[in-house]
């Protein structure tokens, strides 16, 4: 598929909350005592599709870095069921340091990158 056609489809799913009727406050957050309005969650839950559809992108038209790409695609889909489950909420602390699954998938990118680094 041409980039400039996926491209408009990430800036529609962008923008697609707009949909949403303004006003009722959800509870759709299982393991996190979290109310949203509908709106806002619609918007978060698209912000995460467009980073997919973004990751997917990178993955199949920059074959020389398609691994990494790769595991960044994967990130994004598991950053959307961490939001879809628990408001990408905080899991717990090391001393005063908050871990969350974005504290996880930076340290697990930042792994790959200096592993790449050290290859070299």
């Amino acid at each position: 598929m041409d980039l400039k056609i996926f491209i408009l489809i990430i800036l529609f799913v962008r923008m697609a909350f707009v949909l949403i009727p303004l006003g009722p406050i959800i509870d759709p957050f299982p393991f996190a005592e979290q109310r949203i309005y509908a709106e806002s969650y619609a918007y978060y839950l698209n912000e995460h599709l467009a980073w997919i559809l973004i990751s997917y992108i990178l993955m199949v038209e920059v074959p020389k870095h398609r691994p990494f790409f790769k595991v960044f695609l994967i990130i994004n889909v598991l950053d959307m069921v961490d939001y879809l489950l628990s408001y990408n909420s905080i899991w717990f602390k090391v001393g005063t340091i908050p871990i969350s699954f974005n504290v996880v998938s930076f340290g697990v990118l930042a792994l790959i990158l200096v592993s790449e680094w050290r290859r070299k």
